[in-house]
């Protein structure tokens, strides 16, 4: 993660009365559970056209970011299922332009990239029993 820069949510994005959060919250729980089967992040990260980057310090398995355009990037973060909590992914937002775009463009571009990532799951781990959210991406 890169150290200049503040992550923010979509929420804080967007700021009080944010529509889109939400919205992007329940695509993610749709989606995430496909990302258990993810054992090479580096490898998923070129599919989507990303980039691998240094976990943050939290507890997570991986991170990737996106740049979705110049001075606009996310950072995906996934966390694997654990005694307490499903599997997790949270996005950040960040770049010097992020305040430039739309949350509905944000929310927008992030799940693609979601729907991107669940089409690689597809294509590397056919032989599994995946989820349906794989299928209709």
């Amino acid at each position: 993660m890169k150290k200049n820069y503040k992550y923010l949510t979509l929420k804080e994005v967007e700021g009080v009365g944010s529509t889109h959060d939400s919205y992007l919250k329940r695509s993610v729980k749709e989606r995430v559970k496909a990302l258990d089967l993810v054992i090479d992040a580096l490898d998923l990260a070129s599919f989507i056209g990303g980039a691998k980057v240094d976990s943050p310090p939290i507890r997570c398995d991986w991170a990737v970011e996106k740049e979705f355009f110049p001075g606009v990037s996310a950072i995906f973060i996934y966390s694997s299922a654990d005694e307490e909590f499903d599997s997790q992914l949270q996005i950040l937002f960040y770049g010097e332009a992020l305040k430039e775009i739309k949350g509905e463009d944000l929310a927008t571009l992030s799940i693609a990239t979601l729907n991107h990532m669940l089409r690689y799951v597809r294509k590397m781990y056919s032989d599994k029993n995946l989820p349906p959210m794989c299928r209709m991406v």
